[in-house]
């Protein structure tokens, strides 16, 4: 999760920066007020990195049960979150885990194979 949140950083600190702003701006209602600013950050994220795609879909199901508690907790989100948290922490690192995998295996398949050249002259 750590490695996806430095990406997010790195490449939507703009929608990041906004979104956060919104919250801040916000404190009782930025569930609702802000959900421009948070489409925009999803969409910036999900668009410039495979891993969060990927999280996406596998964690759908968490990450909706998150997002419902954080809309009806506005007020005090870290008390009544935070076990939904903690399960959406721990869906992102197992597909984190299984995506590194599959590209260090992809990784090192190709580099077994090498760059086989398949132009024969004689």
């Amino acid at each position: 999760m750590d490695s996806t949140l430095e990406f997010v950083i790195k490449h939507c600190s703009t929608q990041l920066e906004l979104y956060q702003r919104c919250i801040e701006n916000n404190p009782n209602d930025w569930g609702s007020v802000c959900q421009k600013e948070k489409n925009e950050l999803s969409k910036c994220s999900e668009d410039n990195n495979p891993l969060l795609k990927q999280i996406k879909k596998q964690c759908d199901g968490i990450i909706q049960a998150f997002d419902k508690c954080l809309n009806e907790n506005e007020t005090d989100p870290e008390k009544n979150c935070i076990t939904l948290l903690r399960n959406l922490y721990d869906c992102t690192e197992n597909v984190a885990a299984k995506f590194n995998k599959k590209a260090s295996d992809e990784d090192k398949y190709s580099q077994s194979h090498g760059n086989v050249n398949i132009n024969t002259k004689k």
